[in-house]
């Protein structure tokens, strides 16, 4: 069976993915998605919503062990895995030395640990014409003060993703990395939750235009896809400008 993974599919971008992929389920060659995020009771809910068959798995991907009951089911039904999307993430805006362990261990390994397993884990039963599609973000381009940890995490995410594109390009493999900037979604309420560095906070966009631009990029052969124009022009210039000017002008517009 053709099948699609996407984590984080409780909400925001990896709930827009799932969607994207359901209604385009024909175009990707998809017959089930495996919907994996924590909340059991909202993934059934989009799974009922959903024009594609659909597998819930509760797991919480911070946990080693529920890593490997995801590895376990591939082996048992040994899928086709055509996408897999790594969507589920997490991150505070707080420095560094004012987060607690558990934030930053969590933050860690929901955002780095977790997606490198899962495309350890799956890629046994990916063949050519198969796609990676990594979560980064516009804050993987720079250092961050006040989102420290969560840039950096961001930050392996890209390096990860465009390393790991190379590799697999020999059979046939595909990886992309989205690097959008804020997004409409739970993520920046639980990210501005209590203790909050981070005031000022610009255009939103929308998940479903984050997706779809996404898909638009991979169209189009890129291994990182990064939506709208000042988007563009700021991670260009994070690119080619001094990284304390950088990290001066973000620190500024926070004060």
């Amino acid at each position: 069976m053709n099948i699609a993974i996407a984590t984080g599919a409780s909400s925001g971008i990896g709930r827009e993915f799932a969607r994207y992929l359901a209604e385009h389920k024909d175009k990707h060659g998809i017959e089930e998605i495996w919907l994996v995020a924590r909340r059991l009771s909202v993934i059934e809910e989009l799974a009922g919503s959903l024009p594609i068959k659909c597998k819930t798995i509760a797991c919480d991907l911070t946990s080693t062990d529920d890593l490997h009951k995801l590895r376990c089911l591939l082996e048992e039904e040994k899928p086709a895995v055509r996408y897999l999307v790594n969507a589920a993430g997490m991150g505070k805006f707080k420095s560094a030395m004012n987060m607690t362990e558990v934030e930053t261990a969590a933050s860690i390994d929901l955002n780095v640990k977790a997606p490198a397993l899962l495309t350890l884990f799956a890629s046994p039963y990916m063949q050519a014409g198969s796609v990676i599609i990594n979560m980064g973000s516009r804050s993987a381009f720079q250092p961050v003060p006040y989102m420290n940890i969560y840039a950096a995490t961001k930050a392996f995410m890209l390096s990860h993703s465009r390393a790991l594109g190379e590799e697999l390009k020999v059979k046939g493999i595909r990886v992309i990395c989205v690097c959008p900037y804020w997004v409409k979604s739970e993520f920046i309420d639980i990210a501005q939750d209590s203790g909050s560095e981070v005031k000022n906070i610009g255009r939103m966009w929308s998940a479903d235009a984050v997706v779809r631009q996404a898909f638009a990029d991979l169209a189009k052969g890129k291994d990182v896809s990064v939506l709208g124009f000042t988007t563009k022009v700021e991670a260009g210039l994070s690119k080619v400008l001094p990284h304390k000017l950088v990290m001066r002008v973000w620190e500024r517009m926070q004060i």
